[in-house]
């Protein structure tokens, strides 16, 4: 499958990188239109930075 679909076609339709990138991404797709995300960082991630990714959801 992974063959099928390439780097545009998955970037349509989920967001993946970082953190940081994937908080500023849903922002700048969703910011104002929705009003809940959930995010399920794994396991490790230092709550430091789980805080500034809710940051930028909610701030920018």
């Amino acid at each position: 499958m992974a063959d099928l679909v390439d780097d545009e076609v998955l970037d349509t339709f989920c967001t993946s990188g970082t953190l940081p990138e994937v908080a500023a991404e849903l922002r700048r797709r969703f910011g104002g239109l929705v009003d809940q995300v959930h995010l399920h960082p794994p396991a490790g991630t230092p709550e430091a930075e789980i805080r500034a990714a809710l940051a930028t959801l909610h701030d920018g």
